[in-house]
């Protein structure tokens, strides 16, 4: 209820606000008063039979967030529609680690500064050489600060399709090898969920780190399973990490605690996490 409300707010608020879809030109980039987008691949040819990887880069003013996958108590994720042509597929969003932001009591999990969105696209071998292909995405979002504004850009980005191997796109190499840190890794350690009444226990390890660290957040895939703005405790004891988060009214009704642990050290520097948990109940 809340999100449906938030985006009445917003449509309203658009009278006086920037319309992305005044700079919908064809072209990679849309701007915005409030963030840039852009589209990008790793390589600008490619063969038949080979993946690349895209980029759909947010770039956005101080005092503006978007949102991620599972969004929070408000907002809406980013969505990405493709149109490819024949012989092409995208597979899923690669959804950089989030971060958690508060709003007047609502807490949001998503992107302030830069983000970018990674999607692997496959070329079948039946597309024949040499010519070139477009990759067409239609992208929404939201732009938000104390108020949220929907917005949407149709990008499009050409790729030759050559015999031979072309080579990586040497400009393009530093801001994909970024976004590609910036993703959640597999936890290397096991994460075990147990739930206590409203309480959910998650522990990870033994083999987590304690390297001076500062925080810890848990982001699940499940938007119904934890009350997002509470605060989250954590401890390390014998080389594991136990996290206590409160969960919602409904969610016995959900049985996998999945999602990211986002571990912060005191230098600042963050590690996203991604794992899958069944939640067992204390006692089984």
């Amino acid at each position: 209820m809340k999100r449906r409300i938030l985006a009445l707010i917003a449509l309203f608020s658009l009278a006086g606000g920037a319309r992305a879809e005044d700079a919908m030109v064809p072209g990679a980039i849309v701007q915005t008063e409030q963030m840039r987008v852009a589209l990008s691949a790793d390589r600008a040819a490619a063969s038949p039979g080979e993946k690349i990887w895209v980029a759909l880069s947010f770039d956005l003013k101080p005092g503006w967030h978007t949102y991620w996958r599972t969004p929070g108590d408000a907002g809406e994720a980013i969505t990405i529609g493709w149109t490819l042509p024949k012989g092409v597929t995208a597979g899923p969003i690669q959804w950089p680690t989030p971060e958690r932001f508060d709003y007047s009591g609502i807490a949001g999990f998503g992107y302030t500064g830069h983000a970018t969105l990674l999607t692997q696209v496959t070329i079948d071998p039946s597309v024949a050489p040499p010519g070139d292909i477009v990759l067409k995405a239609d992208a929404t979002w939201l732009s938000c600060a104390d108020v949220c504004i929907p917005e949407e850009g149709a990008l499009s980005l050409p790729i030759r399709i050559v015999a031979a191997d072309a080579g990586p796109n040497v400009r393009a190499n530093p801001a994909f090898a970024a976004a590609r840190a910036a993703l959640p890794r597999p936890a290397p350690w096991r994460v075990k969920a147990t739930r206590r009444g409203d309480t959910l226990t998650l522990t990870a390890g033994p083999g987590v780190s304690a390297r001076a660290l500062k925080s810890a957040l848990y982001f699940p895939f499940d938007g119904a399973l934890i009350d997002n703005g509470a605060k989250q405790d954590f401890r390390l004891k014998d080389g594991a990490l136990e996290m206590t988060v409160a969960l919602t009214g409904g969610a016995n009704k959900h049985g996998d605690a999945a999602g990211v642990l986002r571990l912060e050290r005191s230098d600042g520097a963050t590690v996203g996490y991604a794992f899958a948990a069944p939640i067992i109940a204390a006692g089984n």
